[in-house]
């Protein structure tokens, strides 16, 4: 758990880091990748998606409870999981994101099927 933790704290300071990157170019007028947001969207759903998983690995499913809104404690974490799985199809699913980065930032051909 302490190692799944430490990546969450890289993928998190990497995602703030790419954001941060991002509005300084928009106030210097310049723009970053065509497939920015798509990547920030995608990203932004694998973290959160991550936190749950670890958060149930150490709350253990027993003592979730069950998902209320507005919930304290470890129903929370039910909220939680199931926002991470909305925000995975919320603005396209993810398997669409990584169309739009392989496509637009890759410069790969376009997938038909």
């Amino acid at each position: 758990i302490r190692d799944e933790l430490g990546r969450l704290q890289g993928m998190v300071a990497a995602h703030s880091a790419n954001s941060m990157n991002s509005l300084y170019l928009a106030g210097r007028g310049a723009e970053g990748s065509p497939a920015a947001g798509a990547f920030s969207k995608q990203y932004n759903s694998t973290i959160s998606e991550r936190i749950a998983l670890v958060a149930h690995k150490i709350i253990g499913v027993v003592a979730m409870g069950e998902p209320v809104a507005g919930a304290a404690g470890p129903g929370r974490w039910v909220n939680q999981y199931f926002n991470s799985i909305a925000s995975q199809l919320g603005g396209g699913t993810s398997n669409m994101q990584r169309n739009m980065i392989a496509e637009r930032a890759l410069g790969l051909p376009r997938d038909d099927a």
